[in-house]
C-alpha cells in the first residue's frame, strides 16, 4: 500500500497525497483544499495538479503537443516584441509559470499559465507581497533558519499575485469543466484580460471581467487595448 496524506478542510478530510493510482489523461477534481496547504504538499512525480476555486484538480504528466509548443512559443516572442518596442514595464512569462491567484481560505487558487503579462515593476511586487506573507506568518519561531530560508525560496519562485493577462492555450485532452472553471476563476481574481487561444481551429477568445466572450479568427486582428496599448496583430502570426 502507498502512503495517503490526508488535509483537512473545515470538517472535511481530504486524501490528495502519495497513492498509487491510473494516471489520469485529463483533469479531475480529487478533492478540496486551501491554497496554504496545497503549497506546503510535496511533489509528487507523475502528477500535475492545480488549486481552482479550492479544488484540488490532478491528472497525470503529459507532454506538449508541438502544434501548442509552438503557439505558446509565438505568443510569448509576439509580447515580448511589443512590450520591447513600446517601452512597457512588466514581464512576459511562459511555460505554464506557476501562480498564486488567490489566497481566499474557502476559494484559493494556484495555477499553472501557459503565458501571462505581469505589468509594472514585478520584482517590487513580488518583494511586497511575500514581505506582507511573512509578516503575517505565525510559526516563524517555531521553524529552524533553514525552514524559514525555503519557505521564503518557494514563495519566491511563484508569482505571488494575478497578472494582468492570462492565456491557456488549448490541448487534446483539455476538459471543458476544468477550463470553463479556470476561466471563472482568473476573471474573478483579478485578471483584466484572458486569451484562450485554439491551435486546432486558429480561434481567440478575449475573456474580460464583466463583458461577453469575443472570438477573433484568422481573418481578424487580435488587439489588446486598453489592457495591452498598442498591441495588434493579424490572428494568424499566433499560428504561423
Amino acid at each position: 500500500m502507498s502512503t495517503v496524506t490526508s488535509q483537512t478542510v473545515g470538517q472535511t478530510p481530504v486524501a490528495v497525497g502519495k497513492r498509487k493510482r491510473k494516471k489520469r489523461k485529463s483533469f479531475v477534481v480529487v478533492g478540496a483544499m486551501t491554497a496554504e496547504d496545497f503549497l506546503d504538499m510535496p511533489q509528487d512525480d507523475g502528477i500535475d495538479r492545480e488549486l481552482i476555486g479550492g479544488l484540488v484538480w490532478e491528472k497525470g504528466v503529459t507532454y506538449r503537443t508541438r502544434f501548442h509548443a509552438n503557439v505558446e512559443g509565438r505568443i510569448a516572442h509576439l509580447l515580448n516584441l511589443w512590450r520591447d518596442t513600446n517601452g512597457i514595464e512588466g514581464m512576459i512569462y511562459s511555460g505554464e509559470v506557476g501562480c498564486v491567484l488567490s489566497r481566499d481560505p474557502e476559494r484559493g487558487n494556484v495555477v499553472g499559465i501557459d503565458v501571462a503579462f505581469a505589468a509594472g515593476d514585478v520584482e517590487a511586487r513580488m518583494r511586497d507581497a511575500i514581505a506582507a506573507l511573512e509578516a503575517a506568518d505565525t510559526d516563524t519561531d517555531q521553524l529552524t533558519e533553514k525552514q524559514r530560508k525555503e519557505r521564503h525560496e518557494r514563495r519566491n519562485r511563484l508569482l505571488q499575485f494575478p497578472p494582468t493577462l492570462a492565456i491557456e492555450v488549448h490541448s487534446p485532452s483539455d476538459r471543458r469543466n476544468w477550463f470553463g472553471a479556470k476561466v471563472q476563476e482568473y476573471l474573478h481574481c483579478g485578471v483584466e484580460l484572458f486569451w484562450e487561444v485554439d491551435p486546432f481551429f486558429q480561434t481567440v477568445i478575449i475573456h474580460r471581467p464583466g463583458a461577453a466572450p469575443v472570438m477573433r479568427n484568422i481573418e481578424e486582428r487580435l488587439t489588446g487595448d486598453p489592457v495591452l496599448p498598442r498591441f495588434d496583430v493579424p490572428v494568424t502570426e499566433l499560428f504561423k
